[in-house]
């Protein structure tokens, strides 16, 4: 999350659709430093199947139901 935390230094706010670009961020350098790859079912999963969804999404309202959704997914897991 620093790697995200980097992009947005000095701003006090961000939009919801910015959000898959700095999971982004946070993903690849968890990768990068972790060595986990996606499918190695890893938490890195999860914020993946975040981007993609986020990504898709084109509404604040939309992006937080796929989020809300997920996380119960994930929870009953």
């Amino acid at each position: 999350m620093i790697a995200a935390g980097k992009l947005i230094k000095g701003q006090k706010s961000i939009k919801v659709t910015e959000v898959p670009k700095l999971l982004q961020a946070a993903l690849d350098a968890m990768m990068s430093r972790g060595g986990a790859s996606l499918g190695d079912k890893t938490v890195l999963d999860s914020i993946s199947e975040m981007i993609v969804l986020m990504d898709k999404a084109q509404t604040n309202d939309v992006v937080t139901a796929r989020i809300t959704l997920l996380w119960k997914e994930f929870l009953d897991a």
